[in-house]
């Protein structure tokens, strides 16, 4: 073993392969992987952490944008009446129907979510679109699951 004892230990050293989009250009969100290397080229460890670190402020503004969306459809049930009544003050409602005035009231949020989401700079649709479903769903299906969970005692 005398001088070749270095080549028979394990080196801790870690390389990935880039298989990306043509021109190192990214696929989603706008973050874009230009500033990495070429497709075919190897990746060290020390540039994916920085690489993700640089990206970790992208990842706060989606995961803001999801809660805009989520906090929006979720509230439009308690915000109806206020919204009805700002809008009521523009525009005659004698004739508008519960449910119509449930969808203008999603509609008017959801746009407001977007254009709170839009000023930080979120080009996340589908951070967007999660958060909707969950605002809605989210409720109903933690009413459910408290349900499973009570014990019946009539029965």
């Amino acid at each position: 073993m005398g001088q070749n004892a270095r080549h028979h230990r394990a080196i801790a050293q870690m390389q990935m392969p880039i298989i990306g989009a043509a021109q190192g250009k990214g696929l989603c969100h706008g973050a874009g992987l230009a500033h990495l290397p070429r497709t075919g080229q190897t990746l060290s460890f020390p540039d994916l952490t920085t690489y993700m670190i640089r990206n970790e402020s992208k990842r706060v503004i989606m995961i803001a944008t999801f809660i805009f969306a989520a906090l929006a459809t979720w509230g439009a049930p308690q915000l109806e009446p206020q919204i009805k009544e700002l809008i009521g003050r523009i525009l005659p409602l004698d004739d508008v129907s519960g449910v119509e005035m449930r969808g203008i009231t999603l509609s008017v949020l959801l746009f407001i979510a977007a254009v709170l989401a839009t000023l930080l700079g979120s080009h996340s649709v589908i951070a967007f679109g999660i958060g909707a479903v969950v605002g809605v769903l989210g409720p109903r299906g933690y009413q459910r699951i408290r349900q499973s969970r009570a014990p019946d005692y009539d029965s």
